[in-house]
């Protein structure tokens, strides 16, 4: 009796940690995202500073753009490598898909539509590889 009484206790413990731990995974995931877009935030308001105080005109903005999302993107993947320690390409993946989803989202509240263009896409390729290449640095990255 006292050995069934003893794994049900250790099953909850097992189901208590497994909780936490998906607890854990998403809140990391979500701080990820966060610094992901703090740091694409930040070097677009001092891209914007610099169109609006010195003589730099906007029409490099897409190419800032997209360095600034591989920059975030990657920077994200390589968090998230760092935080798990193995599959950082999925996680880096995973990490450059939630971006480039929250990023349309925001996009469809501002302009109230949808763009399906080839730009999209590109765009699309370059936060998921971004992403991979960051986790895959982060696994690989000695503290």
């Amino acid at each position: 009796m006292k050995n069934l009484e003893a794994k049900k206790k250790i099953n909850s413990n097992q189901i208590n940690t497994l909780v936490l731990e998906k607890r854990f995974i998403s809140l990391k995931i979500l701080l990820a995202l966060f610094i992901a877009f703090a740091m694409s935030l930040i070097i677009l308001i001092g891209y914007s500073f610099l169109i609006t105080y010195t003589d730099v005109s906007d029409k490099n903005l897409s190419l800032v753009t997209a360095v600034t999302c591989v920059i975030s993107v990657m920077f994200a993947g390589f968090d998230m490598g760092k935080i798990f320690k193995s599959k950082g390409w999925f996680w880096g993946i995973f990490i450059g898909f939630l971006y480039y989803f929250v990023l349309n989202i925001i996009g469809l509240l501002a302009f109230n539509k949808i763009l399906l263009t080839q730009k999209n896409f590109i765009d699309f390729l370059i936060c998921v590889s971004s992403g991979a290449v960051g986790g895959i640095i982060g696994i690989n990255f000695k503290k």
